[in-house]
């Protein structure tokens, strides 16, 4: 009997275990569902962010080129002073071409790889200074970033970014 009465209470003990465990997998299951959702969207973030600043790692090296090759033809050219503002463009020569026009087709040929290089406001400036014989030439552009929303609701707000090179001139 005693054996009987123990079957009988350990099967009203299984069957109301098994009552109170009915949906705990589904519970278990929709918890994993979330954790792995905000993991997939760390991922989606993290990936946003390595492609823009890789994009912003290119326009760096591209300012970098931009103001070296300047003063590359500063070089080239030593007898005449590049004095160049943001709003400056030069002329381009064609044929038998002075020192004078040759820093002017230089200007306007830099001025427009900055333009093609940066189509959003690039600006280049280029100043002398006579006391310590030292050009500065500054490439400056606007960088697009993406911020808030997702899709094609994102909103971009613009970071203006520059590089600086500093060098003395040969005389």
């Amino acid at each position: 009997m005693i054996v009987e009465s123990n079957k009988r209470y350990m099967s009203v003990i299984r069957s109301s275990a098994v009552r109170r465990q009915q949906g705990l997998s589904l519970i278990e299951i929709l918890v994993t569902l979330v954790v792995v959702s905000i993991g997939l969207l760390g991922l989606v973030s993290l990936q946003f962010l390595s492609m823009r600043n890789a994009n912003n790692a290119f326009y760096r090296q591209q300012a970098t080129f931009l103001a070296e090759d300047m003063l590359d033809r500063i070089r080239a050219n030593s007898t005449q002073t590049y004095n160049v503002t943001a709003g400056a463009t030069g002329s381009l020569c064609t044929g038998s071409c002075s020192t004078a026009a040759i820093r002017d087709h230089d200007i306007a040929e830099w001025k427009t790889s900055i333009n093609t290089t940066f189509p959003d406001n690039g600006a280049g400036v280029v100043t002398f200074d006579a006391v310590n014989n030292i050009y500065t030439i500054t490439v400056s552009w606007n960088a697009i970033d993406a911020v808030g929303g997702t899709g094609a609701s994102l909103t971009s707000s613009t970071n203006s970014n520059s590089f600086t090179l500093k060098a003395r001139a040969y005389q």
